[in-house]
């Protein structure tokens, strides 16, 4: 059976995250080329889409979104200030306007995921190769002041980040210079990060460029893929 291929349209698109309600329909947020942000979804879990609208947005570099623990999507992006800014559907159902989360530094897409208590939690890398995060003070509601950095003790060309078995979250940072991989583990599930090991070399040092390939949190330990280019 050939698959079913449906075009969901859009025109100069640079970047489009893909994310699920808790219903089950599945949205996607797209960075058009002007600089702004729209997005479309299912009429319903397994139907068909609505057409794309616009989020607006001034000069956004890059975007990612997830749902809340009740179901309401929101939506991150980098502006081109580098600071973090978010937009959110409201308890009403309708939009809330784009404000201010944290100053960055943020030099890439950050990483989207949910603690085992629902609240969101942001991952992301500065232009200096430090990596920091960021989460909900409790599920569906406000978010911490500023970015708290992790502490990988080295420096971040790469990141990556899963969700262990047990609610986890696990962290897996890449370094070019010294073409090694390191890993952060939460104590324990919604806890604070610590070094669980140092995965040793990825290949023979000076590479041009090291990179988490993949992260997949098994239900007793984390796979990691790594590749050099």
């Amino acid at each position: 059976n050939k698959p079913f291929v449906h075009n969901l349209e859009g025109h100069d698109l640079k970047q489009i995250a893909a994310t699920q309600w808790g219903d089950g329909r599945i949205a996607l947020i797209a960075l058009g080329g002007d600089g702004q942000v729209y997005w479309r979804a299912q009429l319903g879990p397994n139907m068909d889409w609505v057409d794309w609208e616009g989020l607006q947005g001034e000069d956004i570099r890059f975007v990612t979104a997830s749902a809340n623990e009740d179901g309401r999507l929101e939506v991150l992006a980098v502006g081109g200030d580098g600071n973090l800014w978010h937009r959110y559907i409201t308890s009403d159902g309708s939009w809330s306007g784009w404000s201010y989360l944290a100053d960055g530094p943020v030099s890439d897409a950050p990483v989207f995921l949910r603690n085992g208590d629902g609240r969101l939690e942001a991952f992301t890398r500065a232009p200096n190769r430090s990596a920091a995060h960021i989460w909900q003070i409790s599920p569906n509601d406000g978010w911490l002041a500023a970015l708290s950095s992790l502490p990988f003790g080295d420096a971040t060309d790469d990141l990556s980040v899963d969700r262990l078995a047990d609610g986890r979250l696990v962290a897996i940072s890449a370094n070019a210079s010294t073409c090694t991989v390191a890993g952060l583990a939460q104590e324990s599930p919604n806890g604070e990060f610590r070094s669980f090991q140092n995965l040793g070399p990825a290949c023979s040092p000076p590479p041009p460029a090291v990179s988490v390939n993949w992260l997949h949190a098994n239900p007793d330990h984390v796979s990691v893929g790594s590749n050099t280019t």
